[in-house]
C-alpha cells in the first residue's frame, strides 16, 4: 500500500509540474507576440496552426483571441492597443510582458503550446473510451487517436525504399574533396591562437578561386560568404591583402564570387545572415567565430547549444550552401582529446556536423619553427578517412609540410616556453628607461625583434603585473589609446610635451 501511493503522489506531482510548464509557454509565447507584434502572430498561427482553444489557461487565451481580433481588423498588436481594450487590467499585461522570454523563441513556445495542447486533447479522449468500457479498450482508443491524427498529415515525406534499388544516387556535390559537400554543416576548431580566422579565410579564398586547398582539391570555383564578427574592417582588409599576395589569387582569380560581411560591432543574428546568402546565392556561408551568434548563452547548457543547432540547420535548408563555423577549445591540452570531443562547451555542437576539421598546436619541442606549425586533422561523415597533415604559417597564409611528420602537443610533449619572463621584462624595460619615455608600441617592437612575438607578449604582461620592481612607470589612457613607458621623471617630461596632464589614476608604477 505505501508503494501504491508513492506511485500516485509522483504521478501528481509530475501532472502539476506539466501544467505549471503548460502555463509558462502560454504566458511566455503571448508576451513573444506583444513584443514583436504581427510577425509573432504570423509564426504561431501560419506556422504551428496555433488557435485560442490550444490555451489551458484562461487569461492567455482571451489575451491571444484579442489579439487575434485586432490583427483581423488591422490594428497594431501591442501591449498599449491591448491595453485600451478594457479586457484586462495593466497588471495583468505587465505581469506576462515581464515574465516572458525574447522573441527569438516564439517558434520554441509556439510549439511546446501546441504540443501540450494535443496532450490535453488526447487524453480527454482516451479517459472518455476507457471509462466507457474496460480497461483493455485503452489500447484500442490510443490506435484509434493515433490514426485520426496521422490521416490530417497531407505531406507525408516518407518514401519506398525499393524505389532506391532502381536508380542510383545523385554523386556527392564535393566543395572541399574528400572534407565536405555543398549543404554540409562543418566544424573548424583549434585552441586559441591556432590561427582560425586565417584558416577559414584561406578555405573563402581557395573555394572562391577554385584553387586547391591545402592539398585538397576544390572540384570547382563557388560563391562564398564570409562573416566576421571579430576583427577589424582595416585589420581583415589587411589579412586578405597578405594572403592573396601570398597565394598569388588577383582580383580576377575571385571573380567577383568572394563577398564579406564586416560585423564586428554590430548585432547581426543568423536570420540576417541567412537573408545575405540567399540575396548573393552563396554555395558556402562561414561564420568566424560561431559564440558571437549565441547570443551570449551558457556554451555548457544543453538546452541553447540545441536551439543554436536548430537555428544553424535551418540556415542550411534555407540557403543550400554549405555552412562552416569557427569555434574555440575547451581550456587545456586539445592535443590529448579525440577530434570527436574538441570544441568548447556542451559536446552536442562537436556531434552535430557533417565534418570536424581540428587545428592543434605543434607538439615537436626541438623543432625551431614550432610557433609557426601546427597539424590538421579532418573527419568527414561522407569520406574515408584522412591522415593528419602538417601545416606551416609563413607571409600570411598557411601552407601543407608534407617533409614534417605531424605531432600534435600533448601534455607528454608539451613544449615549455622559451626564455625567463622576469629576466625579458627586465631587459625591456632597460630599453625603457635608458632614454626618454616610449610609447608601448615602441617597445613590443623592440621586444618582438629582440624575443619573438609569444615571449615579448609575455615579457610585457609580466612588467605590467609588477612596474615597481622594474623601476618603471605605466601610463595608459584608454580614450585614445596612448601608452608611454619609462623613468617616471621622463614619462611626465614626454606628457609635458604633448600638452597632457599627469594624472596619477592613469599610472600603474612609481608615481612622480
Amino acid at each position: 500500500m505505501p508503494k501504491t501511493k508513492g506511485k500516485y503522489e509522483r504521478a501528481e506531482k509530475k501532472a502539476a509540474l506539466s501544467e505549471e510548464s503548460s502555463r509558462f509557454c502560454e504566458r511566455s509565447l503571448c508576451g513573444c507576440i506583444l513584443l514583436s507584434a504581427v510577425r509573432g502572430l504570423d509564426i504561431a498561427k501560419s506556422g504551428f496552426g496555433i488557435v485560442a482553444g490550444d490555451f489551458d489557461d484562461s487569461l492567455f487565451r482571451r489575451v491571444f483571441e484579442t489579439m487575434q481580433e485586432l490583427d483581423g481588423r488591422g490594428i497594431p498588436v501591442d501591449p498599449l492597443t491591448l491595453a485600451d481594450t478594457k479586457k484586462f487590467s495593466a497588471l495583468d499585461i505587465q505581469d506576462i510582458i515581464d515574465n516572458c522570454s525574447t522573441s527569438a523563441h516564439i517558434e520554441y513556445y509556439a510549439s511546446r503550446v501546441k504540443q501540450f495542447s494535443r496532450c490535453r486533447d488526447f487524453m480527454r479522449s482516451v479517459q472518455g473510451k476507457a471509462s466507457r468500457g474496460e480497461w483493455g479498450n485503452v489500447v484500442m482508443a490510443v490506435q484509434d487517436i493515433a490514426r485520426d491524427g496521422l490521416d490530417d498529415i497531407s505531406d507525408d515525406s516518407s518514401i519506398d525504399v525499393g524505389e532506391w534499388l532502381e536508380s542510383d544516387p545523385a554523386p556527392p556535390d564535393w566543395v572541399c574533396r574528400g572534407a565536405f559537400e555543398k549543404g554540409d554543416r562543418v566544424l573548424v576548431v583549434g585552441s586559441s591562437k591556432t590561427r582560425k580566422s586565417f584558416f577559414v579565410m584561406q578555405m573563402a579564398v581557395s573555394i572562391a578561386s577554385g584553387v586547391s586547398f591545402l592539398g585538397m582539391d576544390i572540384s570547382s570555383p563557388r560563391r562564398v560568404l564570409l562573416v566576421n564578427l571579430e576583427n577589424k574592417k582595416d585589420r581583415q582588409h589587411e589579412r586578405v591583402n597578405n594572403m592573396c599576395r601570398s597565394l598569388n589569387i588577383k582580383r580576377e582569380s575571385l571573380g567577383g564570387r568572394f563577398r564579406a560581411i564586416n560585423g564586428r560591432g554590430n548585432r547581426y543574428d543568423l536570420e540576417y545572415i541567412s537573408r545575405i546568402a540567399r540575396k548573393h546565392c552563396a554555395d558556402v556561408v562561414i561564420l568566424d567565430p560561431l559564440y558571437k551568434l549565441d547570443g551570449g548563452a551558457d556554451e555548457c547548457d544543453m538546452q541553447e547549444r540545441k536551439r543554436l543547432i536548430e537555428d544553424l540547420e535551418r540556415v542550411t535548408v534555407e540557403t543550400g550552401a554549405a555552412l562552416v563555423y569557427a569555434h574555440h577549445d575547451a581550456k587545456g591540452i586539445s592535443g590529448d582529446r579525440d577530434i570527436r570531443d574538441r570544441g568548447a562547451g556542451s559536446s552536442i555542437i562537436n556531434r552535430d556536423v557533417d565534418s570536424t576539421m581540428a587545428l592543434t598546436p605543434w607538439g615537436d619541442k626541438d623543432c625551431d619553427n614550432a610557433d609557426y606549425l601546427s597539424v590538421l586533422s579532418v573527419l568527414s561523415r561522407n569520406a574515408p578517412p584522412h591522415e593528419d597533415i602538417t601545416l606551416e604559417f609563413s607571409n600570411g597564409s598557411f601552407c601543407r609540410n608534407d617533409a614534417i611528420e605531424p605531432v600534435k602537443a600533448t601534455s607528454k610533449n608539451v613544449r615549455k616556453p622559451a626564455g625567463n619572463d622576469k629576466d625579458d621584462a627586465r631587459e625591456l624595460a632597460k630599453m625603457a628607461t635608458m632614454g626618454e619615455a616610449v610609447s608601448m608600441k615602441e617597445l613590443r617592437s623592440y621586444g618582438r625583434e629582440k624575443f619573438g612575438y609569444q615571449r615579448c607578449t609575455r615579457a610585457i604582461e609580466c612588467m605590467e603585473s609588477a612596474p615597481d620592481l622594474y623601476g618603471v612607470v605605466i601610463w595608459r589612457e584608454s580614450k585614445f589609446g596612448r601608452c608611454f613607458v619609462g623613468l617616471a621623471s621622463r614619462v611626465g617630461e614626454k606628457l609635458e610635451s604633448l600638452g597632457i596632464g599627469f594624472a596619477n589614476d592613469k599610472c600603474k608604477g612609481v608615481k612622480p
